[in-house]
């Protein structure tokens, strides 16, 4: 089954770029002003700013995944998501370039997100079946949205040990 470009619902994807962009790029300028700065190891900033988008990622799908899955086309929530997740990919890149961290550590990494949003999804979508009614549904979902970064948050540290950070 392919995917119609034309056919897509353009607001899904508009948020996802929108989020990735909103959390990808004050990373970006982070790191770029501590490396002009030149105090840090290189190394070091790299090693940093991976753990933190590996956790600004989780974070940012725990709060759109659970929503994505309430609307009425899952394929227009499936591709947002997969925008929130890819937008940081060149600079994932850069990262893994500057040796401090191994591709493997990255995949490992985005392989928890997308685990985790596929997780949420699932849950939503399940909760989206069972509940008919909208409003105790958006009240779940919120539920849902809330515990899932509250989670995400306090386990943060044994995300990144998971990641290999």
């Amino acid at each position: 089954m392919a995917i119609d470009p034309h056919q897509l619902n353009t607001g899904d994807t508009r948020t996802g770029l929108n989020l990735a962009l909103l959390y990808s790029v004050p990373v970006l300028l982070w790191a770029a002003g501590v490396a002009n700065e030149g105090s840090t190891p290189v190394a070091d900033i790299a090693l940093q700013c991976a753990g933190i988008l590996f956790l600004v990622q989780a974070l940012s799908v725990a709060l759109i995944a659970p929503w994505y899955a309430t609307q009425n086309r899952l394929q227009d929530g499936l591709v947002g998501l997969l925008i929130v997740l890819l937008v940081p990919l060149p600079l994932l890149s850069i990262i893994w370039l500057t040796g401090a961290v191994e591709a493997s550590v990255l995949a490992s990494g985005q392989s928890l997100v997308l685990g985790l949003s596929a997780l949420l999804l699932v849950f939503s979508r399940s909760l989206n079946a069972v509940i008919p009614a909208a409003f105790p549904r958006d009240i779940m979902i919120a539920c849902v949205q809330v515990g899932a970064a509250a989670g995400t948050w306090a386990f943060r540290h044994q995300w990144m040990a998971l990641a290999g950070l």
